[in-house]
């Protein structure tokens, strides 16, 4: 064989094996965003945000798991293996309860077979209006059996969003008993507790408005009453 023919096969050879590595055999997960930025919306309202990503890579790419930053954050994903050059989603659902008068922002952690991927992180941020400034959060009813115990929070309506509530609170055990008045332009809601036994019980007290932007307060009750300790 001639030495310009051994010299020619060697380069395609090399040629072969240069270019196979450079095709690409590993998924890559690229987002086309990985922020989405909401506008103000009132308390209680369900932001819902689809979030699309691509497989820029060579090979099958599939989610493994996605964490999110608290519970209030749902997600929904395209299962199953996304081939090259294909797309998916990844879909958060945040409820805004509990976070009125603050800015939230709540992440989610994508897990994928992508080998350079430590996990993806995509985030919902934005504001959200307080419809009612409520103290404390939850009614408390912690004693002993025979003992006076009672509640009482305190509801004060947003400038922004007037309401009156209406109407008894609803409740749905007959462990305890709530009553609200109106007075220098807030609520009182007073619960006592009834139960003379030993126990736990939880519910919500569900409290009418006229408003058409909230026409329910929901507020926790955790009772626990228990004998107390010799002193």
């Amino acid at each position: 064989m001639k030495a310009c023919s051994v010299i020619f096969i060697l380069l395609i050879t090399f040629t072969q094996i240069s270019f196979a590595k450079d095709v690409d055999t590993t998924p890559t997960l690229t987002f086309k965003e990985t922020e989405y930025r909401f506008e103000k919306v009132l308390e209680g309202v369900k932001i819902v945000h689809t979030f699309v990503f691509e497989n820029t890579g060579g090979a099958p790419l599939k989610i493994n798991e996605i964490k999110s930053t608290c519970g209030c954050t749902s997600t929904n994903y395209t299962e199953g293996e996304i081939a090259s050059g294909d797309q998916g989603e990844v879909t958060l659902e945040l409820d805004t309860n509990g976070y009125g008068g603050e800015e939230v922002t709540q992440y989610a952690t994508i897990y994928t077979n992508d080998p350079g991927s430590k996990g993806e992180k995509i985030k919902i941020i934005g504001e959200v209006a307080l419809f009612a400034d409520i103290k404390p959060k939850a009614i408390k009813l912690f004693g002993a059996p025979g003992e006076k115990v009672r509640s009482v929070v305190e509801i004060v309506p947003s400038k922004d969003y007037p309401f009156k509530i209406v109407g008894e609170p609803e409740i749905g055990k007959d462990s305890y008993r709530c009553s609200v008045e109106e007075k220098d332009g807030k609520y009182i809601l007073t619960a006592e507790n009834l139960t003379t036994k030993k126990g736990i019980y939880l519910d919500t007290v569900v409290l009418k408005t006229n408003s058409p932007n909230k026409p329910e307060i929901k507020i926790s009750v955790f009772g626990n009453i228990k004998t107390k300790k010799p002193s």
